[in-house]
């Protein structure tokens, strides 16, 4: 794995993996941009993009509540 990061914030920009993949080297790269401080003083990337299709973060939460019931296997 390869990061390229940003000399000013030390933030993540890119980042390239090579793997193998039915006998061949791949190559997936991932960028990271829209970078916003939340609340908890966390800095995060609200924009992924990569090989595969792109995301874009609308809210990012820390140490929030979660349901027990979300980890129970379903009937």
């Amino acid at each position: 794995v390869t990061f390229w990061l940003d000399a000013s914030n030390y933030y993540t920009l890119k980042q390239m993996q090579k793997t193998k993949a039915n006998g061949k080297e791949v190559e997936a790269n991932t960028l990271y941009s829209n970078y916003k401080k939340i609340p908890e003083w966390v800095v995060y990337p609200f924009s992924i993009g990569g090989d595969m299709g792109d995301i874009e973060v609308s809210k990012v939460e820390i140490n929030s509540k979660i349901d027990d019931a979300v980890f129970k296997p379903g009937k």
